[in-house]
């Protein structure tokens, strides 16, 4: 075997790796817009990942409210790119906390599975210490196209009391077996994300949302999400347009399909009836 084959092998499977990098992850480095300039009220939040990675995050609280909503976005842009996702979320009863994966706007690092994995986890952290540090708290955790699959490796790792999946493929590998296959996928996936082997353990309510007009993530990928779910409270909503984040602006009765799925599964909390004295009236 001669050294230019060997340095030759090398170099294709460098660019093969870079090419599956950028393929998964297009980050920007900025945020050009916050919630502020949408007259929402909300903190800046910097936190560490367990290597000690720092993060940036938006929290935006509620009075009274029932829980919150952990949001994890796709793999394109930044926190910048989605305050209007921000104002939308926040309409409902709940806090929102939405953050930026490591090399992704304000949050330091470059992206790989392994380390998004740590960043949701840290985000869960965050949110649990927020919420007063319970052993279960409220959380309902709602992830978009490869945000989807940093939710699916969040929910079979940490409590959630519901699960909502828009746009998500069901693994990387599957995504390149379709797509590119001359990357010879088997070989060259080295940032595995495998979302259906985590949905086949879920037995939290779940809600899968998929458009047939999906030409990014084919829409049998969303039907093989939810089928493979063992949850007893399952929903699958039909989405309209192409692939895109939030797009209940595109598919009438999305909005009010997840309104109410949180509605049924991160309720107001029970009143408590103070208990009367003994002997009273």
């Amino acid at each position: 075997m001669s050294i230019a084959w060997i340095l030759g092998a090398a170099a294709t499977a460098a660019a093969a790796v870079l090419t599956e990098r950028r393929l998964i992850y297009k980050p920007v480095r900025h945020v050009l817009q916050n919630p502020g300039h949408l007259d929402l009220a909300f903190e800046d939040v910097t936190f560490a990942a367990s290597d000690g990675t720092a993060l940036n995050g938006w929290w935006l609280p509620r009075a009274g409210a029932h829980g919150t909503i952990l949001h994890c976005h796709g793999n394109k842009g930044s926190l910048g790119d989605r305050a209007w996702i921000a104002r939308d979320l926040s309409a409902l009863p709940y806090n929102v906390f939405m953050f930026d994966y490591r090399g992704y706007g304000l949050s330091r690092g470059g992206p790989t599975a392994a380390g998004t994995r740590l960043d949701v986890l840290a985000a869960w952290d965050e949110v649990r210490r927020r919420l007063g540090g319970a052993d279960h708290p409220p959380i309902a955790l709602f992830g978009s196209s490869l945000g989807g699959a940093t939710a699916a490796q969040l929910a079979a790792e940490r409590p959630v009391r519901c699960l909502i999946l828009e746009g998500t493929f069901t693994s990387t590998l599957d995504m390149g077996r379709r797509f590119y296959p001359w990357l010879f996928p088997r070989l060259t996936c080295h940032n595995r994300y495998e979302t259906l082997a985590k949905v086949r353990a879920f037995e939290m309510p779940l809600l899968v949302a998929h458009s047939p007009d999906d030409a990014v993530i084919p829409f049998d990928m969303g039907r093989a999400l939810y089928d493979a779910a063992p949850s007893a409270h399952k929903r699958f909503v039909e989405l309209g347009g192409p692939h895109g984040e939030y797009t209940w602006r595109t598919s009438p009765g999305y909005r009010e399909a997840f309104a109410d799925f949180l509605a049924e599964h991160l309720p107001a909390p029970a009143a408590v009836t103070p208990l009367r004295p003994s002997g009273s009236a």
